[in-house]
């Protein structure tokens, strides 16, 4: 384990450290490699990825996504229609107890991921209002509060129904805690950005636009806001600067020309992420909504964290990745990745998703795995 970076640490009772990977290498698939799906707890794949790193079988991760458990004190259900009927049953636990078993189970997990970075890698931890605040202090201890980058805010539906009755105000969000395993390193993709189509006028020209003769380009412009007169002349550099007659100073922002022939307004997004690219799964495709998968994600919302942490030909792991969704969003963007899940009925969803076979990895238990923990929830469908 690293040292901790910070003074900062959460405790809870009988806090231990993780145990160290086990070396098993005789019991795990010699072939690991990436596009790999394993049907393993998360610990025992975590150590398989180690080992086939180790061995120059797997690159390092550019992008750790997870969905793990939410400390939800419930066992999440799924619907199985088969030629024996409908019926429900257990997809996964997230039932816990006690906190402190919660927090050791993520610890011991959290801790060896890390490891599994590359240099410029990002890990993403997608969580809700029951335990953000403790992974929060948990990753900050991991991996030092100068490698926290954002807290993504996703609205993941609509105030409705039971949240707009409740006792509270409607609990409508989720937050994606997201690291750097070096402080202040470049993401390897582009900034998310949103894109909103411009008016027409009569005429045919973007409204509210004005004409670049240099880049033969519509802009619009808004003030120069808090940039400081360095940055102002860097933009002027740029030519993304528009001064009136009277001296006022107002920033260019150049619009782009769709391929439908419409013109975009393309804005970097911040994180507050309620915009229709990423909207919830109620609004998904007919296919993304008959995977049925408890507390599935939307495509959309795995496309933009992809697209903005790697590149093409990128390492992308997900070790709760449920039926699949992180990893079918990577390989349809050319990403490399491995998944695992314990979950019989998500590693049958996934298989049949990926179109692959996937990897079992006999189960090892050290004696300081904590006795009782439940199966790894698996939220990502």
């Amino acid at each position: 384990m690293a040292t901790p970076r910070t003074s900062v640490r959460l405790q809870w009772e009988s806090r231990r450290e993780p145990p160290a990977i086990p070396s098993n290498p005789e019991s795990r698939p010699a072939d690991i490699s990436p596009n790999s799906l394993l049907h393993a707890d998360n610990l025992d794949a975590i150590a398989c990825v180690s080992d086939a790193q180790q061995r120059g079988h797997c690159p390092k991760a550019n992008l750790i996504y997870i969905d793990p458990p939410y400390a939800m004190e419930a066992k999440q259900r799924i619907d199985i229609r088969d030629e024996s009927g409908a019926r429900s049953e257990i997809a996964y636990s997230d039932y816990w107890g006690d906190p402190a078993k919660y927090l050791q189970y993520m610890w011991d997990r959290l801790v060896p991921m890390r490891a599994l970075l590359g240099d410029d890698g990002v890990l993403c931890v997608h969580c809700d209002w029951r335990a953000s605040a403790w992974l929060r202090l948990l990753l900050d201890e991991l991996y030092g509060r100068d490698c926290f980058r954002n807290e993504v805010i996703w609205r993941r539906a609509p105030n409705l129904g039971h949240q707009a009755t409740a006792r509270q105000l409607g609990r409508t969000t989720d937050s994606i805690l997201v690291y750097s395993r070096t402080p202040g390193c470049d993401f390897r993709g582009h900034i998310p950005a949103r894109s909103t189509p411009i008016e027409l006028t009569r005429t045919g020209r973007p409204r509210n636009s004005k004409w670049d003769k240099d880049r033969r380009a519509w802009f619009t412009t808004a003030p120069r806001g808090d940039y400081t007169d360095a940055s102002i002349e860097t933009l002027r550099a740029q030519g993304r600067v528009y001064e009136t007659a009277s001296g006022k100073v107002y920033i260019k922002y150049f619009l782009r020309r769709g391929e439908d022939g419409q013109w975009y307004k393309d804005q970097p997004v911040d994180t507050l992420w309620a915009d229709d690219a990423v909207r919830p799964l109620r609004h998904c495709s007919k296919d993304e909504l008959e995977i049925g998968y408890p507390t599935q994600k939307p495509e959309a919302l795995l496309r933009r964290l992809i697209e903005w942490t790697t590149r093409e030909g990128d390492m992308v792991m997900d070790f709760f990745c449920g039926s699949g969704t992180t990893l079918a969003v990577a390989a349809k963007l050319g990403r490399r990745w491995v998944g695992c899940d314990s979950g019989d009925h998500a590693i049958r969803i996934a298989s049949q998703r990926l179109s692959t076979t996937a990897f079992v990895i006999p189960p090892h238990r050290s004696s300081s795995h904590p006795a009782g923990s439940p199966a790894p929830a698996c939220s990502t469908a």
